[in-house]
């Protein structure tokens, strides 16, 4: 270390020149203290000693000098510092016989920093750490750094301030093991005082091993930590230490933590809260300089609150930007194997935005699973005077996308979209795949210019119709099912008409011109209502199938209701079906329609499906009014029915009516249902099997070890538990890895033959003939 100058106990090293009427330096905590290291004071420029302000009406130059020498035999050196500004303030480098003059700016120096304006975007109150790369000539010298701010009299600026500066020789060792972050402590060998000297250390000095960085508890980091950069080789991982307490917060103006081409990183417990404007983006990740994206990179275990200042505020934002078409095999380039699990998201405008913008380079293998945005109270993600859509989920060009067992509430928006999930041109030839999900409470206000029409839409999947269009790259398998929809509603009558298909949409689907892409909508609940707000139009399912060489469609198993007045204008729709041009609405090909459940409560006032032939007036589409008009127009829907489900009291859509029971046909991909419960064979229409939730008895402990297991799992079982039970492994995705039947209930047992299953976590479920369940959390 060449100098540290905190300026908690004087201005050390650093002299001052006074300007010529009345700036100069001081050191107090009138200016609040940078972020880096814990303390009270900072050095200031300013027209008094006890106060800092802008200084009107005054042109002037204020400096503050020091002398640092270089030692030979090294050609890295850094300056660092936390600084704010609002107005003109310059690093310059002199030679030591230099000496400053009070009110001249010294132009004719070398300039080592120099900013006018804020550097920091959420205004100059926010103190912005600084890491400057000096020149390696400077090895073997002394030099003189001069730190001027200029005040201009016509503009009310607020001063430069700056804090905990240094100046380093040498490159930084690189880390392994366990690191601290602790804001109560000074940084030293194996700890640090802040998130930007950890991820510093990393960016300069890298990884000789698998890194931890463990932030204690109850802390809270104000501070804008620098991008994360560079492909490491060994797993880093920031994560909540030991102990009790909330998880550790970073507060930033800006963007919380922010990864650019950087790799195998986790984040574990690390939770995002506001400063007084921001941050705009909690985690954001995004490809670096057209060579390197953002690969196996976790973020789980956390919560995301923003000041949700702006329309543009995000809980996660990834994005991926080329400038050249690389080929469809290069996968470096963008971003791959990102994890996002268990995170809580509200007070934004967007939950997630994932965004992949060149043609056939889509970012892949992407799973967001166990995500709560929103935080259950009306109106907590979005804005009500918007411009822009407001999404809890928006994917862009993604291949591979996974969302499952997550909900999606309180959405509000106006002027444009709003939707639960959107994604926009899917891309194979991984599977996209949309499963478990709760969408409630999303709620449209009407747009100022009502003869624009816009739509609420709980799940939106749209793909460009054109088969040329490169960065389709099918084929593209997209499976949708048991996700529930529920609780859209525009908050006021509109007083214009509603389209064909509703202004209020539960499943909406634009199929692309690609024979290979498939498409499953299977065992999904939407119910709508427009009760409060009639003539606004409902539809549950829209197929926009009208491409003539489309890939197959298979919507099946679904439960669609829509509750309307008993008397007014018509407004409900529960599906609407493209078709191509050259077929007919009992013709067309590559569609299947089946053990569906078709409910309006009022059948005066809506329809049960509409198909509209492409290149005919949307205005007058083929009509089925009734169950068996529309299996008389479509030819289709041979095992669909029309009973009222009859849902259970609960914010959950569970049916009780018997004659649905078993209604539905075997989907091999949907083996369980909303809450983990396997399916029966034949299924239950619906999100939720009509047997109760799993639940596990208070008085039956399972234990199962080791954890995570390989190629056997050992359990203990109670006495409580007798008889032969049915053990059961389900992944993530609610797939049935294994299933093996215990012959006794009570005592050991093993399972065993596991070791061709995936790593990943698994939920274990234990079946007695008592039809007493018990689920167990396992891993691989």
């Amino acid at each position: 270390m060449l100098l540290s100058e905190d300026f908690e106990n004087g201005l050390g090293p650093f002299r001052q020149v006074g300007g010529q009427a009345g700036l100069n330096w001081f050191r107090g905590t009138q200016a609040g203290n940078g972020a880096r290291w814990l303390g009270q004071q900072a050095a200031f420029a300013s027209g008094s000693a006890t106060a800092y302000a802008p200084v009107p009406n005054v042109n002037d130059a204020t400096h503050l000098y020091c002398d640092v020498t270089f030692p030979a035999g090294t050609s890295t050196f850094f300056l660092r510092l936390d600084m704010r500004t609002e107005g003109r303030f310059t690093i310059f480098q002199a030679p030591t016989t230099f000496l400053p003059l009070g009110g001249v700016e010294p132009l004719q120096l070398p300039q080592v920093y120099s900013v006018t304006g804020t550097p920091n975007p959420a205004g100059p109150a926010v103190f912005t750490s600084l890491q400057i790369r000096l020149s390696p000539a400077l090895a073997g010298t002394t030099q003189r750094f001069v730190f001027t701010w200029v005040n201009r009299a016509v503009l009310r600026e607020l001063p430069a301030a700056f804090d905990n500066v240094q100046f380093i020789a040498g490159a930084l060792p690189p880390l392994a093991g366990t690191y601290a972050i602790d804001r109560q402590q000074p940084s030293s060998a194996r700890s640090f005082s802040s998130f930007t000297e950890a991820i510093w250390a990393l960016n300069e000095g890298g990884t000789a091993g698998p890194t931890t960085f463990e932030a204690t508890p109850g802390q809270r980091f104000v501070e804008a930590p620098p991008w994360l950069r560079g492909t490491n080789s060994h797993a880093v991982v920031f994560r909540r230490g030991a102990g009790a307490g909330a998880n550790p917060a970073i507060q930033s103006e800006n963007i919380g933590i922010a990864l650019s081409g950087a790799s195998n990183f986790t984040f574990d417990g690390i939770d995002i809260v506001p400063g007084t404007t921001g941050p705009v983006v909690g985690y954001q990740l995004s490809n670096r300089d057209n060579v390197a994206g953002c690969r196996n990179v976790t973020i789980r275990n956390c919560a995301i609150r923003l000041g949700n200042s702006s329309e543009f505020t995000r809980g996660i934002y990834q994005q991926s930007t080329l400038y050249a078409n690389l080929g469809q095999g290069d996968t470096a380039r963008v971003n791959g194997h990102i994890r996002y699990e268990n995170i809580t998201i509200d007070h934004v405008n967007e939950g997630i935005r994932l965004k992949s913008d060149y043609q056939n380079m889509p970012d892949y293998d992407v799973e967001i699973s166990h995500v709560t945005i929103g935080s259950g109270a009306a109106r907590s993600i979005g804005q009500t005077t918007r411009i822009e859509g407001t999404n809890g989920i928006y994917a862009n060009r993604l291949n591979g996308l996974r969302v499952h067992d997550s909900v999606i509430r309180g959405l509000v928006g106006s002027n444009d979209q709003l939707c639960g999930i959107y994604l926009s041109d899917v891309v194979g030839p991984q599977p996209t795949v949309i499963a478990r999900n709760r969408l409630d409470n999303l709620e449209y206000l009407l747009p100022n210019v009502t003869a624009s029409f816009t739509g609420i839409y709980g799940i939106r999947i749209y793909q460009t119709a054109g088969a040329g269009t490169n960065y389709l790259a099918p084929p593209a398998d997209v499976q949708v099912f048991n996700n529930q929809v529920q609780n859209l509603y525009y908050n006021a009558a509109p007083t214009y008409p509603f389209r064909v298909e509703g202004s209020v949409q539960g499943l909406y689907f634009m199929v692309t011109n690609a024979p290979t892409n498939q498409y499953l909508v299977a065992n999904n609940t939407v119910a709508l209502s427009n009760v409060a707000t009639p003539g606004v139009g409902l539809t549950n399912l829209i197929l926009g199938c009208a491409q003539p060489s489309h890939g197959p469609v298979e919507a099946v198993n679904n439960v669609l209701v829509a509750t309307t007045p008993t008397s007014g204008p018509r407004s409900a729709l529960l599906v609407h079906v493209d078709v191509p041009r050259n077929q007919g609405a009992a013709t067309a090909t590559n569609l299947r329609l089946d053990h569906n459940d078709y409910v309006l409560n009022s059948v005066p006032q809506g329809d049960v499906g509409h198909v509209h032939v492409e290149g005919t007036s949307t205005a007058t589409p083929f009509v089925g009014q009734t169950l068996a008009d529309w299996k008389a127009l479509t030819q289709q829907e041979k095992h669909s029915r029309d009973l009222d489900p009859q849902f259970a009291p609960g914010s959950d859509l569970r049916p009780t009516n018997p004659a649905l029971a078993r209604a539905g046909t075997l989907v091999k991909l949907v083996a369980t249902d909303l809450a983990g419960q396997p399916r029966a064979t034949p299924p239950d229409v619906g999100v939720l099997e009509f047997s109760p939730p799993l639940v596990a008895s208070p008085t039956t402990v399972v234990q199962a070890w080791p954890v995570p297991f390989a190629d056997y799992l050992e359990l203990a079982l109670p006495a409580s538990l007798t008889g032969e039970l049915q053990a059961e492994l389900v992944d993530a995705m609610g797939r049935i890895a294994l299933r093996q039947t215990l012959p006794d209930g009570t005592g050991a047992h093993q399972l065993t033959g596991l070791a061709h299953l995936a790593p990943g976590s698994y939920v274990l479920c234990l079946r007695s003939a008592k039809g007493e369940v018990v689920r167990l959390h396992v891993a691989r």
